[in-house]
C-alpha cells in the first residue's frame, strides 16, 4: 500500500494527539504485518526527504530555541496536577530533545496528516489563522506516532516489533497514576510506588530478568481509595489482603494492585516503602509465574 493512500484514509489531520494515536493504531491493525512494516519504512523515507528541505530554513530553529530555552528556577512537574508530591531526590528528569530530533518529529507529523509538502506560509511564524506554537507542539509529539506502528504490529502479531529490539527500551515497569483526593498516608503510598518503579527500572538485575521474558512492558496502577465513578475499583478494608488483576494486550501487561486501605493507614510513614514493595511484588510474581522468564525474579528492596 502507498503511504499517501493510507494517510488519506486514516485522516489524522486536525485531531487531538490522543485521538490521532488511537486512530492510527486502529487503521494500522487492519493491515497485514508486512504492510505495517512497509508503511513504517515509507514514513521514514518521506520524513527524511522533508527533513533535508526544512533544515535549510532559519525559522524552525528560531522557534525551537525560543520555546525550549530553560526557565529560571524551573522545577520538574508532575504529569498529573493532582498527583502526590515527589519524595526525596527522585525526579524523573527527561533527556532534553535535540533540535534535529524535534524537527524530525515535526516531519513525521506532517507526513502522517497528509501535509507533505506543507504550505510554508503557515508554519514556524505567527499567522492570524494558526498559532505558531502548533509547530513546536507537533515537533515534540511527532515521534510518539512512531510507537503506534510498533503497538499496532505487536497487537496484530503478538510478536515483538522487529525494528526496535526490547534491549533499547529504557524501562519496562510503568506506574499509571490517577487523579485522586486521598488521605495523606495513601498519597504517600502512591508517591512511594512511583519511586520504587524508578528504582526497579534503574537496576540491571531487574532489566536482565525482564529481557529473559516475552513481554514488552508491564503497566500498573493502584486502585482508588474511594469509588469515585461507576466501575472504579476501591481499595480493600478490614482483613482483606492485597490482590491484583491483570490483562494482556499485545506484548504489554496491564495490572491493578488493590491494597488494603486499613493496612496503609496503620503503617508508620518510615515503613511505607516496605509495604509498597510487598504489594508490588505480588503483581511481579504473578507476571513471572504466568509468562515464561528464563531468569529468576530478583527480590525487590
Amino acid at each position: 500500500m502507498d503511504l499517501k493512500v493510507f494517510v488519506a484514509e486514516a485522516r489524522l489531520g486536525n485531531r487531538d494527539p490522543g485521538v490521532q494515536s488511537a486512530r492510527l493504531v486502529k487503521f494500522l491493525r487492519a493491515e497485514s504485518p508486512e504492510t505495517i512494516l512497509d508503511l513504517y519504512e515509507q514514513l521514514m523515507q518521506r520524513a527524511a526527504v522533508l527533513f533535508e528541505i526544512v533544515r535549510r530554513r532559519s525559522e524552525p530553529r528560531a522557534l525551537f530555541e525560543a520555546h525550549s530555552a530553560p526557565q529560571e528556577d524551573e522545577v520538574p512537574q508532575d504529569t498529573d496536577p493532582g498527583a502526590p508530591p515527589f519524595l526525596g531526590q527522585h525526579y524523573p528528569v527527561a533527556d532534553p530533545i535535540s533540535y534535529d530530533e524535534w524537527l524530525l518529529g515535526w516531519c513525521y507529523h506532517q507526513v502522517l496528516v497528509g501535509n507533505d509538502p506543507p504550505p510554508w506560509d503557515y508554519h514556524f511564524v505567527d499567522h492570524p489563522d494558526r498559532p505558531v506554537f502548533f509547530d513546536f507542539f507537533q515537533g515534540m509529539n511527532g515521534s510518539a506516532l512512531l510507537h503506534d506502528f510498533q503497538d499496532a504490529y505487536e497487537r496484530r502479531t503478538n510478536a515483538p516489533w522487529p525494528l526496535a529490539p526490547r534491549e533499547n527500551d529504557p524501562q519496562f515497569l510503568h506506574y499509571l497514576e490517577q487523579l485522586e483526593h486521598a488521605p495523606h498516608r495513601v498519597q504517600l503510598y502512591r508517591a512511594t510506588a512511583r519511586e520504587v518503579t524508578m528504582d526497579i527500572n534503574a537496576l540491571e538485575e531487574w532489566r536482565q530478568w525482564w529481557l529473559s521474558g516475552p513481554l514488552r512492558a508491564l503497566e500498573f496502577s493502584i486502585a482508588e481509595s474511594h469509588s469515585w465513578f461507576p466501575g472504579a475499583v476501591a481499595m480493600h478494608t478490614g482483613a482483606t489482603p492485597t490482590s491484583t488483576r491483570m490483562r494482556k494486550t499485545g506484548l504489554t501487561v496491564t495490572g491493578t494492585i488493590t491494597p488494603n486501605l486499613d493496612r496503609i493507614l496503620e503503617t508508620d510513614e518510615p515503613n511505607i516503602r516496605q509495604l509498597v514493595i510487598a504489594d508490588l511484588a505480588i503483581l511481579l510474581l504473578k507476571v513471572h509465574q504466568k509468562y515464561s522468564f528464563g531468569r529468576r525474579m530478583p527480590e525487590a528492596k
